[in-house]
């Protein structure tokens, strides 16, 4: 028994004191509108609406799911999985925006949220500029739109979607982060710190969401996050100790029998 309960005790030591990363996958269903008339008239649409492209370039354009990854010590990693490379028909990357208090799309989630777009749905707390590396935190007015992009009149997009976060000349940025594109996966690498003014820990609920899209929209992925308070390190070596000793005096007990 005293050999089992210094296992236990090197293993709470080992829980509270090892980096450890808990993942999330967000699956691409949601959609947003809004798709113009035109753009189903000229077989644009594919997938079920999901994707706006000719059928021949559905992949340019698909994004299949994201993942994100948050460590005990704040630092978090979103993968977008998606064929899509910067410049494609004349698009490029768009920002990553991030709600620190849930996630919360307008309309139907049966149906992707088909009539979600700037202004009803979710308000972003935080824009990650991708072509400067800068965190911003997001001023309404400062968003910009698929359609405030896409003006050439022979493009077919998702209209008003939120694809780029442009700052004030004087703006402060909150912090950086790592942006790459390896293969199939872009990813944005931060530190929860950046969002939360260093007040942050492990032990505290998260809600976060994510937007991502090229400046086109032609697929959007969105969704949420939870991840519910974990007790503090303190309270598990407790929770340890007091089973320990339980266990220590049960053996006490039967000696003596």
């Amino acid at each position: 028994m005293k050999r089992r309960s210094i296992y236990l005790l090197l293993f709470i030591f080992w829980i509270t004191g090892a980096v450890h990363a808990s993942t999330w996958t967000i699956q691409d269903n949601y959609i947003g509108g809004t798709i113009l008339e035109s753009t189903y008239d000229e077989g644009w649409v594919h997938d079920d609406g999901d994707v706006i492209a000719l059928s021949d370039e559905v992949n340019y354009f698909n994004i299949e799911f994201m993942t994100v990854a948050i460590s005990t010590n704040g630092n978090v990693t979103v993968e977008i999985q998606t064929d899509y490379s910067d410049g494609r028909r004349g698009t490029n990357y768009g920002d990553l925006f991030v709600s620190t208090d849930g996630w919360s799309p307008y309309g139907d989630v049966n149906s992707g949220y088909p009539d979600d777009e700037f202004g009803l749905g979710e308000t972003w707390e935080y824009a990650l500029n991708t072509s400067s590396s800068n965190i911003y935190s997001a001023n309404r007015d400062n968003i910009q739109q698929s359609n405030d992009v896409m003006t050439a009149p022979t493009h077919h997009y998702r209209n008003n979607q939120e694809v780029l976060y442009n700052p004030d000349d004087d703006e402060a940025s909150q912090g950086s982060f790592v942006f790459s594109h390896a293969g199939n996966l872009i990813s944005y690498a931060f530190n929860l710190s950046t969002l939360f003014d260093q007040d942050w820990s492990w032990e505290d609920e998260l809600d976060l969401g994510f937007h991502w899209t090229m400046t086109c929209a032609n697929d959007v992925i969105q969704g949420g996050i939870h991840k519910a308070a974990v007790p503090e390190p303190a309270t598990m070596l407790l929770l340890g100790l007091g089973i320990a000793g339980l266990g220590a005096a049960g053996r006490k007990r039967i000696n003596r029998r």
